[in-house]
């Protein structure tokens, strides 16, 4: 699989590379990229969720009550090393964020929201190892999916998978509109309610 390597390339092509490490999460404003030709934004569910994070499936369900320009939000794609730093340089998210991979412990395949397989030739950036410890409970616990996030909160800030009923403070959505709105300053998110999905633990 491709991996990370092309970092410095990536960097060098978004024009970011003096960006500080040390900046605030952007956090509820998205922002367009023209590689996949959609916007991506940070959410901290903690704001709304009395200081908690969610799991993965209610991350899932909370980006796709989420809209923007009148397009419905879901966990982000990530399909190459570009866009994975233009998400890290521009949103810096401040902990372990859910994004919208997942592995599927029935096919055994790792899969997109959107039904896309990964292949050999997909865009990774896996931290080793990949299950992140997980080998004795990986697939043997009650659940047929194993969400995927992005380690923010630790050293290598790799993709690394994870438990079902993990609780994580960000997720990652993206509004798959085609285009960059020429009003995209007169432009905010917006979300369904949401409280029905936050009131009872997982």
């Amino acid at each position: 699989m491709k991996t990370f390597r092309s970092i410095a390339i990536a960097l060098v092509m978004l024009g970011l590379a003096s960006t500080s490490a040390s900046a605030r999460p952007l956090v509820e404003k998205p922002i367009y990229n023209e590689e996949t030709k959609s916007y991506f934004e940070l959410v901290n569910i903690t704001r709304y969720n009395n200081g908690a994070g969610v799991p993965w499936g209610k991350a899932r369900l909370l980006a796709e009550r989420r809209s923007f320009g009148g397009v419905r939000g879901r966990l982000a794609i990530i399909p190459s090393a570009t866009t994975d730093m233009f998400i890290r340089l521009n949103l810096q998210p401040g902990g372990h964020t859910w994004f919208g991979l997942y592995y599927d412990c029935g096919s055994k395949t790792l899969n997109w929201i959107t039904g896309e397989k990964l292949t050999s030739n997909s865009y990774t950036n896996w931290r080793d190892p990949w299950y992140r410890g997980q080998r004795g409970m990986f697939c043997r616990v009650g659940s047929n999916i194993m969400p995927v996030y992005i380690a923010f909160s630790d050293p290598d800030r790799a993709w690394a998978i994870q438990l079902p009923a993990k609780y994580w403070g960000y997720y990652l959505v993206e509004y798959p509109t085609g285009k960059r709105f020429p009003n995209e300053n007169e432009l905010t998110s917006t979300t369904e309610p949401i409280s029905d999905l936050l009131i009872h633990r997982e």
